[in-house]
């Protein structure tokens, strides 16, 4: 995330694919946030957690395992 705060975004993709996905997501989730205010968006996220938590686990752990296969941790 700090390779993508600084504009360098092939740097923030190569050291992790999904950052900037993930970087949209919350930004999209932030300004519906401000839209549709903090009270009624957040009863929504607050009841999806769970399922959000879940559908970004997967391909974290799946990255993480291939580049644990493949000898390609960026560290």
């Amino acid at each position: 995330m700090a390779h993508l705060a600084d504009g360098s975004l092939p740097r923030a993709f190569a050291l992790h694919p999904l950052a900037p996905l993930y970087a949209v997501e919350a930004l999209s989730l932030w300004l519906a946030w401000g839209v549709l205010g903090g009270d009624r968006f957040g009863g929504w996220v607050a009841v999806r957690a769970e399922a959000l938590v879940l559908v970004h686990a997967a391909p974290l752990f799946g990255l993480w395992l291939g580049r644990v296969a493949t000898g390609t941790l960026p560290f």
